[in-house]
């Protein structure tokens, strides 16, 4: 589970943001980011590996994909390297679409457009896992397969949808 905010994190950084030029690399965080990964089934849900490495790979698992299962579980790594990204894009903004006398897009204008994307795509995840953890008590008839809402986590939550929100509608905005 540590792929995610690892490789998110790694691309967060000013000095690799740009790295994200590259449509291969784009395709790697995108495929990292948004790939479900293994489904864990249903009548593994209370079971724990007992050793390690497993005897039972069907144990490494989650039941709604990697995303949703780091925004349940430990969303401040995810957020702050979102967070991150849409900052490390806008800092990439020259104030011009293409460079002197080229007709294609500065390579920073494929960069930011892309990460608009991806903070769009992460901010309708996050949208959702604060619906479901703030309704939990009214879902509890519905087969969930989440432990209970821990109330650190929908702050955390929250308080990046309102920021990333805020990134998305005011900075981000005016620059396109």
């Amino acid at each position: 589970y540590i792929r995610v905010p690892l490789v998110l994190n790694f691309f967060a950084s000013e000095d690799r943001v740009h790295k994200l030029a590259s449509a291969k690399l784009r395709l790697i965080l995108d495929s990292v980011l948004f790939e479900p990964g293994k489904h864990l089934p249903l009548n593994a849900q209370q079971v724990e590996p007992k050793v390690v490495p497993t005897t039972v790979p069907s144990l490494l698992g989650c039941a709604y994909g990697l995303l949703l299962n780091e925004l349940y579980r430990s969303p401040e790594c995810i957020c702050s390297g979102v967070l991150s990204l849409v900052d490390s894009a806008l800092a990439l903004d020259t104030g011009s679409v293409c460079d002197d006398e080229s007709s294609e897009f500065n390579s920073s204008v494929v960069i930011i457009l892309y990460v608009i994307r991806l903070a769009n795509r992460v901010l309708n995840y996050v949208h959702y896992v604060v619906a479901r953890l703030k309704h939990y008590e009214k879902l509890v008839d519905t087969p969930v397969r989440e432990h209970p809402p821990d109330n650190s986590a929908v702050q955390v939550l929250e308080d990046a949808q309102a920021k990333l929100s805020e990134k998305l509608c005011g900075p981000i905005t005016l620059l396109l």
